[in-house]
């Protein structure tokens, strides 16, 4: 895993960073996944999504939280958050992003300005 480690951060540069880098990329999903995430549904319009979107802020990073836990001090901003998981029925059935939300809309938008309208 090295060249992963060095490809993701190659400013880890010092034998501690590059042990706590390793830490990190070898810890289990588990321990820095969002447990309960927001998520939409399919049904939901994409303004709901998007709006959804930009109310929310991560206050902390879950992966920042994991490795104060494991002894490392690291300060990790806020965050917006920029996906949702679709849930239907209880499964994850896609994720829209905030990119794909632009992206429909500029697609929209130079639809219309072909169309004439």
């Amino acid at each position: 895993m090295p060249f992963v480690e060095l490809a993701v951060f190659p400013q880890a540069h010092t034998a501690e960073q590059r042990a706590r880098l390793h830490d990190f990329l070898t810890m289990p999903v588990v321990e820095v996944m969002s447990s309960n995430p927001i998520t939409c549904a399919p049904t939901n319009l994409v303004v709901e999504a998007a709006g959804t979107m930009a109310l929310h802020e991560v206050p902390f990073s879950v992966a920042g939280v994991a490795m104060r836990n494991r002894g490392c001090a690291c300060l990790v901003p806020p965050a917006q958050v920029t996906r949702l998981p679709v849930v239907k029925d209880g499964n994850v059935v896609g994720i829209i992003t905030r990119g794909d939300v632009l992206q429909t809309m500029i697609w929209q938008m130079l639809v219309s300005d072909e169309a004439g309208e």
